[in-house]
């Protein structure tokens, strides 16, 4: 047995935190300065002469030196056997048992058009969200997974014990991601206990969001739930009895044979089918009762007991405990002299109360944690700061206006996503060729990728644009060059017949002229200012057409002030570089931005599979 112990105690010992043994090196060094410092620094040598203090002080000094001598080994002593229990020697296993909920939560949501009816405030569909993501906040144990549905199924998140993950895609849900309209029940109900059979439990909970089922759906879903797996199916009921009519976008309401369609919640096959597979029904409530109910029954399995997998881990078991008995023995000699006291009293004097609420702030969230409570508080600079993810810091970069920082985080992002993130960012830059190359990266490698498509042909019409308008003004340029010739020749023969008098008047028409072209560039600059300021509140037509407005009233004055026009394009040269910086403005401003872009192609992905 001794042996057995031995050689294990070889084979297997080590430390598990061996970074403290580096604190073993300023041990030594202050040891070893303490010696020197001490026999070269007698206080008696000082005041004796020497030939007097081998008498004098003899029997003294050797007591004082054998008395320090002896605090300095069981200092140094007590430090290292400290040291050493910190960084925790080990050589033994231990098993560790570790219970873990096992219960599988798919979650079925309905976004049917009848999901965005008006009887209950805003819309079913958005206090439908906001409940879901209540629901998700309450299931801190176990898998779950979300299904929607249409006119088919659609997987938006697998079974993933993260929920925080399907939180966060809850808010962009919207019938317009689907490829097509419709209500199809049944497959999401047969998604769901795939879902659930391949993830390899044997019982699982389906909850239901829905405004209605018809009985023709009812049987379907019973025959696919009778299966090699048991399936409890709760249903959370979205709207009012009393219904409302169905929007269709700008064109009304949805009609049926000329008649607007009355989409009202008819509970009776909800409750018909809660009812065949043990699970409860709810009707939405404005407050968290139908959430304590549903997470309730979510805890338990069909026997009414936690369901619970026992694992275990084997872990190194920490031996340092066992010096601390050597240990007490050093404090007890020196209890008398307060070097206790003094050890464990002293960091108290250097407490720091910034240090303890940052540390207090770190204890419970990540940066990247703080950083997203920044995002979502719109302090993009402070995000910026404290996210440790690239992708993340890129797109707080992007969202406070850093473009140049951002595109140098997402050049590490070689995906689609990646370079279209580029693309954005040369484009607000200003540097659209580069933009639209990096948009032609993103669809090499995703040719489905709608929004990278979009944005390049929204910038090639910008940019061509753009030379448009220098051909236009390279052209007026050349006929006001010529007019001014002519002008400038009669002007000539004018000034030889008339003298020096009409010399003085030409030179006082200029002056005023001058004055009034400044005049009319403090206006237009105005102008330009209040549209900039405006341009968030304008629509897209009214932004595209403010620009060419301002150019034509400018060539009707150039044609009909002939005498003017060589002044004018040069006062006018800064205002064109305004406008076309304007321009880029507000055609940068109709890139979407669509966070169920990526949701969209999915959807369509699985569409065609």
């Amino acid at each position: 047995m001794n042996m057995d112990f031995l050689e294990n105690l070889i084979a297997n010992f080590h430390f598990i935190r061996p970074s403290w043994l580096f604190m073993l090196i300023p041990v030594f060094f202050f040891y070893i300065f303490m010696i020197i410092f001490k026999r070269n620094n007698s206080s008696w040598e000082k005041v004796i002469s020497p030939e007097l203090a081998p008498i004098l002080i003899k029997g003294l000094d050797n007591s004082n030196r054998k008395v320090g001598h002896r605090f300095k080994l069981l200092t140094l002593l007590g430090w290292i056997i400290t040291i050493l229990a910190i960084a925790g020697p080990t050589w033994n296993k231990t098993s560790q048992p570790i219970f873990k909920s096992e219960s599988a939560v798919v979650i079925v949501f309905d976004l049917s058009p009848s999901m965005m009816a008006e009887d209950i405030k805003p819309n079913r569909l958005t206090r439908a969200r906001f409940k879901l993501i209540d629901m998700l906040r309450e299931i801190k144990e176990g898998s779950v997974s979300l299904i929607v549905y249409g006119d088919d199924a659609y997987v938006v998140s697998p079974l993933t014990e993260d929920s925080n993950t399907i939180m966060s895609i809850v808010p962009t849900l919207n019938p317009n991601l689907l490829p097509e309209r419709g209500s199809n029940v049944e497959d999401g109900f047969e998604k769901a206990y795939e879902l659930i059979k391949n993830g390899g439990f044997k019982s699982g909970d389906l909850l239901l969001i829905t405004d209605g089922i018809d009985s023709q759906a009812v049987k379907s879903i019973e025959k696919t739930l009778r299966g090699d797996i048991d399936i409890r199916v709760s249903i959370l009921g979205v709207g009012t009895s009393d219904g409302a009519p169905i929007p269709e976008g700008t064109q009304g309401f949805m009609k049926q044979n000329g008649n607007v369609v009355i989409a009202k919640l008819e509970d009776g096959n909800l409750k018909k089918i809660t009812s065949n597979f043990n699970g409860i029904y709810k009707q939405l409530s404005p407050n968290d009762s139908d959430i304590r109910a549903f997470t309730k029954l979510f805890k338990t399995n069909f026997d009414n007991e936690q369901s619970e997998s026992k694992r275990e881990f084997d872990i190194w078991d920490d031996q340092g405990y066992w010096l601390i008995f050597f240990l007490l023995p050093l404090f007890i000699s020196q209890f008398r002299k307060g070097v206790i006291i003094c050890i464990v009293a002293g960091p108290l004097f250097f407490n720091s109360h910034t240090t303890n609420a940052f540390e207090w702030i770190d204890l419970w969230t990540t940066k990247d944690q703080q950083a997203k409570n920044a995002m979502s508080n719109e302090d993009y600079e402070k995000a910026k700061q404290l996210f440790k993810n690239e992708n993340w810091k890129a797109s707080a970069a992007y969202k406070a206006g850093s473009f140049d920082q951002a595109l140098d985080l997402f050049t590490n992002d070689s995906t689609s996503t990646g370079f279209y993130n580029q693309g954005n960012s040369f484009a607000r830059m200003g540097e659209l060729d580069k933009a639209i190359e990096s948009y032609d990266s993103a669809l090499k490698i995703d040719p489905t990728m709608d929004d990278a498509l979009f944005n390049k042909q929204l910038i090639e019409d910008l940019k061509n644009r753009q030379n448009q308008n220098q051909e236009g003004n390279q052209s007026g340029s050349e006929s006001d060059q010529e007019n001014t010739s002519q002008n400038n020749t009669k002007d000539s023969t004018s000034g030889q017949e008339n003298g020096s008098n009409n010399q003085d008047e030409s030179n006082s028409a200029e002056q005023t002229t001058n004055n009034q072209i400044g005049s009319e560039r403090n206006n237009e600059t105005n102008n330009q200012s209040e549209n900039k300021t405006n341009q968030f509140s304008q629509d897209d037509q009214n932004l595209e057409d403010e620009p060419f407005e301002k150019t034509e009233n400018v060539q009707s004055n150039e044609q009909t002030e002939d005498n003017q026009s060589q002044q004018k394009q040069l006062t006018e040269e800064p205002n064109s570089s305004e406008r076309e910086d304007q321009e880029v403005e507000q055609m940068l401003r109709k890139i979407p931005d669509d966070p169920g872009g990526l949701l969209r192609n999915k959807f369509r992905y699985q569409k065609i599979q």
